[in-house]
């Protein structure tokens, strides 16, 4: 695992689908949006740094 990958500019080449309750997704939404952030760069932001934190 290459540990010194650049997140902001790797390739996105994989998705990942999850259900969640609207309202709850709604509200997290808002969070992060709050900090210029979507629900995916959090997503994203978490893997990395469970993996690599």
């Amino acid at each position: 695992m290459d540990t010194n990958l650049n997140v902001a500019i790797a390739p996105k080449d994989s998705t990942f689908q999850v259900r969640i309750n609207s309202d709850i997704k709604r509200d997290v939404e808002d969070i992060y949006a709050k900090t210029g952030m979507t629900l995916t760069d959090a997503i994203r932001g978490f893997y990395v740094a469970f993996v690599w934190g």
